[in-house]
């Protein structure tokens, strides 16, 4: 494909050649078949501009397959790195996800089978076709060139304009289109709290919104197009006149007058199609310009690291992460702790305390703003993201399955066996649920899982973080949603992992969930109060919350 622009620049270039074919047969026509009465001469040129044309359209239509199998190669080439770098940005503190870069791929694609884009290449032969009509008479050569400067300048005024509206305009049509997606996810909450009314209002003044701008844009765009289309109409008009003129003064013959007239409106079509399609063009522009940010913030590729054999030691090295926005204290502040393989951590603390965030920074879903996270000694970054992930189990706080079945789901859509689907959801506890599902180990959960109820998400979700042979599971608030079987289930998976050898990192309020664990840690507020063996962190808790109650009493003591 790297040579692709150079073919197309030649082909191009032949088409417009080839499509001098036309005016040179009128000229011939008027000038000497007419006047000399040749039959045999029409013949001639009949023929020749016939087979003139047909290869003309051959490279035409040769050059719209070009297009549509660059789009093609586009997609496939850059879909999945887009996709990839997608899911990065909405990965990382304080991102959102979104359809936008796969829908600019769409866009591009769209626009590449458009006539604007052939129009791109057309446009730089217009001096061929102003030299064609100079050489006819110069008079008519600069009529020509005033009439192709003159739309150029309604092309470049209506770049201006667009180019300053449509980022605008995208923008907004994301933000309605975010805000419809998240009203729908949310619907039974709409329904019950009475929100469904004013989440429609809402909606419809932020679609008004994108209304009243598309309209200002449209209408602008019409305006243009339809004085561009008045303008050309009148420099054909001048052409004419003008050869009229020189046919009048004997400068000129009649064939040269017709063949100036539809040489000029060869020369103006790319400009015309161009302004026609001005606004695929534009969002096609940013689209691309979008998808190169997007693309130049992915993250390094991985080092080659050999992972067979890893054991789960997990050290933290004076971890910082930076809040999403400035004003905003930092999420976690000097986090450090190690644990060695087959240890198992508690992680405590009051509701934002950083508790979830740590949990993502060590499976590597986060990255630290400052310090390092290691796994059997390197840093998370030097190792390959889908390697890793098969010897780390990872079972978030807001659950979210994939559309898809349980298998594919608890697999992490790979071709594993059955059997070993089934010993991962055994080590969860969750084999019977699943064999209670109306498809067993097939059953479609359907989008995020919303044909399950929060407790068998929770349980296939578990299993799913089990798939494989993890050295590092970390459970994040783990029985939310869970009834007494599945807390039960729980437990059981727990004290298997301890006793298996994994490195256990639970984060959680229940007492009875972190009483097994070999060492706490507790967070406030982002940073470390105590880390140690769970004796001794719990008696410094007691200990701290038996100094602040004899202060408290203390300062309420009558003086």
């Amino acid at each position: 494909m790297r040579s692709i622009l150079p073919f197309l620049i030649a082909v191009s270039l032949l088409i417009n050649i080839l499509m001098l074919a036309s005016p040179l047969y009128m000229l011939q026509i008027f000038d000497r078949v007419i006047s000399g009465r040749s039959f045999e001469t029409l013949i001639f040129l009949s023929l020749l501009v016939l087979v003139a044309l047909l290869v003309m359209g051959g490279l035409d239509a040769c050059r719209v397959a070009i297009f549509a199998r660059f789009g093609d190669w586009l997609d496939r080439r850059i879909a999945g790195p887009v996709l990839d770098a997608s899911i990065e940005l909405a990965a990382a503190p304080g991102g959102k996800s979104s359809s936008q870069p796969m829908n600019d791929i769409t866009t591009i694609r769209q626009f590449l089978s458009s006539p604007g884009a052939g129009a791109i290449f057309d446009a730089p032969m217009i001096p061929l076709f102003v030299a064609a009509i100079w050489i006819l008479h110069p008079l008519l050569g600069l009529v020509a060139a005033g009439s192709a400067l003159l739309l150029a300048v309604m092309a470049i005024a209506n770049d201006v304009f667009t180019r300053r509206s449509s980022p605008v305009l995208t923008a907004a049509g994301v933000d309605s289109q975010s805000f419809l997606e998240s009203g729908l996810a949310n619907a039974d909450v709409a329904r019950t709290m009475g929100l469904q009314s004013r989440i429609v209002a809402h909606w419809i003044s932020m679609r008004d919104a994108v209304s009243s701008r598309l309209l200002s844009v449209s209408t602008t765009v019409g305006v243009m197009a339809a004085v561009s289309k008045s303008l050309r109409l009148a420099v054909q008009a001048a052409i004419l006149g003008t050869g009229a003129y020189l046919v009048l003064t004997r400068d000129i013959t009649p064939g040269e007058m017709i063949a100036s007239s539809i040489l000029l409106g060869r020369a103006l079509a790319p400009v015309e199609t161009a302004l026609g399609t001005w606004r695929q063009f534009v969002a096609a522009r940013q689209a691309w310009k979008r998808l190169i940010v997007l693309l130049s913030m992915r993250q390094s590729g991985p080092q080659s690291h050999d992972l067979a054999g890893a054991k789960g030691a997990v050290a933290l090295e004076n971890v910082f992460l930076r809040a999403p926005t400035p004003d905003q204290d930092p999420i976690l502040r000097g986090v450090s702790f190690s644990l060695a393989p087959g240890e198992s951590l508690g992680v405590i603390g009051d509701s934002a305390a950083g508790k979830s965030s740590l949990g993502r920074i060590i499976v590597g879903a986060w990255r630290p703003s400052v310090g390092a996270v290691r796994f059997d000694g390197a840093e998370l970054d030097h190792w390959d993201p889908v390697a890793l992930g098969r010897y780390v189990g990872y079972l978030p706080q807001s659950v979210a399955l994939f559309p898809g079945t349980v298998r594919q789901n608890i697999a992490r859509f790979e071709d594993v066996p059955l059997e070993d689907v089934v010993a991962a959801a055994r080590r969860a506890g969750s084999h019977e649920m699943i064999l209670q599902l109306p498809a067993g180990y097939d059953t479609d959960v359907g989008n995020r899982g919303e044909r399950l109820s929060g407790g068998q998400r929770q349980r296939v979700a578990l299993a799913r973080a089990l798939i494989g042979n993890p050295r590092l599971v970390v459970l994040d608030e783990p029985d939310v949603n869970l009834d007494q079987s599945g807390h039960e289930a729980l437990l059981h998976c727990m004290s298997t992992l301890r006793s298996e050898g994994v490195t256990l990192i639970v984060i959680a309020h229940r007492r009875n969930l972190l009483s097994s664990c070999g060492k706490l840690l507790w967070l406030e507020n982002g940073m470390t109060r105590a880390f140690g063996p769970s004796a001794d962190v719990v008696s410094h808790i007691a200990g701290q919350k038996k100094g602040h109650l004899r202060a408290v009493a203390g300062e309420a003591k009558p003086q």
